[in-house]
């Protein structure tokens, strides 16, 4: 149910550790320390299953050939701090790794402070970047459907001034911050309207005047 998959979403990308959980650096944990817990008890691992298949922007990756019984993590999402990136996702180091188009969701309320800022990872491990906007051929998550403006970022000219990115398993984009220069544009969904551009024109015609 979607109760109980908020449940896991949260317990999985913050609590695991402050609920007793062994939460390993990749980010899995066992699900039968999972199920012990009174929200889960009376869950079964066929329930489980149909959870992880029925999610779709794919939070989660089931492990069921470990020798240590089965594993469950979310795939990305997490404020949990003691994680190793480089063992929960797939590091991007060459150009031909790059997707053509990376972009962030965001609302009018954070536009300002982003602007200034740029894009900070706040109380989340990572900043959450998709490959396109939300119902593209393939993009599965990464950004919030409900998104009021969509920054569009220049990850080839970040990644050469040495920002690093990662890619999760369900295909979001990662990374630790991304300043404001390297945004080519900051577009209002509902009108179309390039804020970047918009806030360039007002400073030079202020600049004029």
């Amino acid at each position: 149910s979607t109760s109980l998959s908020r449940k896991l979403t949260k317990l999985l990308r913050h609590s695991a550790k402050q609920r007793g959980l062994h939460i390993r650096p990749d980010g899995f944990v066992q699900l039968s320390e999972v199920l012990s817990l009174p929200e889960f008890r009376g869950l079964g691992i066929e329930q489980v299953r149909q959870i992880v298949a029925a999610d779709n922007k794919q939070r989660y990756s089931l492990n069921e050939d470990h020798s240590d019984g089965v594993l469950i993590r979310a795939n990305q999402g997490h404020s949990i701090q003691s994680l190793d990136e480089e063992a929960m996702f797939s590091k991007i180091v060459g150009q031909d790794q790059l997707p053509a188009c990376v972009v962030h969701g965001t609302y009018m309320s954070s536009w300002p402070s982003i602007k200034e800022q740029g894009l900070l990872r706040m109380k989340r491990t990572h900043v959450h970047m998709a490959k396109g906007l939300p119902r593209e051929n393939g993009v599965i998550s990464g950004m919030r459907g409900s998104c009021e403006v969509v920054i569009h970022i220049d990850i080839r000219a970040a990644m050469a001034a040495g920002i690093e990115f990662y890619e999760s398993a369900n295909g979001v984009i990662l990374s630790s911050e991304v300043p404001p220069r390297f945004f080519i544009s900051a577009v209002h969904r509902k009108t179309g309207t390039d804020l970047l551009a918009s806030a360039a024109g007002s400073a030079a015609t202020g600049q004029v005047g």
